[in-house]
This record gives C-alpha cells, sequence and structure tokens, in this order.
C-alpha cells in the first residue's frame, strides 16, 4: 500500500451536505484536464442529490450525469470545522451512533470497527456555551486479528453486538 494510512470520523449537517449539491459539480474533460465546474444549463433536471419518489424513473441523461460528473464543487464542511476524531495507522471499516442524555447534556457516542479486529469508543459534547469536545473514551479488541464485519446497537440489552457474537 502506498501513501498514508489512516482514518477519521467526521459529522456533517444535512444542510452543509445539501448546500454542496446545490452548488456546482466538476467535470474533467479528458484525463490529462483540470477538474473544473459545471456550466448550470448543463446539470440535468433533477439534480442529481435532490430527493425522487423513485430512483427507477430518472432518466438515462440522469443517470449519466451523476456516474461522469462525481465530485461537487464546494466540499460539504465539518460540523465544527474540523474531524471529530482521526487516527493514523487504522483503517476503520464499520461505525455506529448512539445518541444518550446525561442531566440534561447530549452525548453522541461512537463505536468504529477496525478492519484489525479492534473496536474504537468516542464520545462528543458541547458545553453551555456550545463549543464542542471529543474523546476517545476506550478501545476494545473484540475480534483481533479478524476484522470487524457488522456492528450494531441493542436497545434491548444496552450492549453493542458484533455478527460473531462478541459482544462489548
Amino acid at each position: 500500500m502506498n501513501g498514508l494510512v489512516g482514518s477519521a470520523i467526521c459529522t456533517f449537517s444535512l444542510s452543509s451536505i445539501d448546500e454542496a449539491l446545490n452548488g456546482k459539480f466538476k467535470e474533467q474533460t479528458s484525463s490529462l484536464s483540470a477538474w473544473l465546474p459545471v456550466l448550470t444549463s448543463k446539470v440535468p433536471e433533477p439534480r442529481p442529490g435532490s430527493c425522487v419518489n423513485d430512483t427507477q424513473t430518472l432518466p438515462d441523461a440522469v443517470l449519466n450525469f451523476i456516474r461522469s460528473h462525481p465530485l461537487a464543487d464546494s466540499a460539504v464542511t465539518h460540523d465544527n470545522r474540523k474531524p471529530l476524531f482521526y487516527t493514523k495507522d487504522v483503517i476503520f471499516r464499520r461505525i455506529v451512533v448512539q445518541k444518550l442524555e446525561v442531566d440534561g447534556v447530549q452525548y453522541t457516542i461512537f463505536y468504529a470497527g477496525t478492519k484489525t479486529g479492534f473496536v474504537y469508543k468516542l464520545v462528543e459534547w458541547y458545553d453551555g456555551t456550545g463549543q464542542a469536545y471529543s474523546n476517545l473514551v476506550d478501545v476494545y479488541d473484540v475480534t483481533a486479528p479478524e476484522p470487524i464485519q457488522a456492528m450494531e446497537i441493542s436497545s434491548k440489552v444496552k450492549m453493542r453486538l458484533l455478527s460473531n457474537d462478541a459482544v462489548f
């Protein structure tokens, strides 16, 4: 494998995703040319990224545009303008998220399963001024060295379940 290896957990608001998809898209006229914004008049209707009742009814022009224009011109802005967590030399494969309220404070708990069988537990919260905080709480050795294949949160037993019946 060449290059840097690592993973990040980022959060985004639906409004920032809508903003990027309602803007311009990028196109590349050849494999040697730069990616440039597409003229608004060239974007088909319904616009890629918009909701439709049945995707099977989308015209071929829309599907072809989506295949050949995979990039939005502007990036989707992270919540709090930064990743919630990032680490090198780890590849996250699966993620589940749980929201909890304790003493009036909302916490978002992230469980990220790795390709080497570990689960990272992270927590995010906001203080009274709206400042965001996040912290790596624990790293569980669940199925090492085998990759985490699936995860889910059980509301009945308040545990995290993995596909190979491991529980933490």
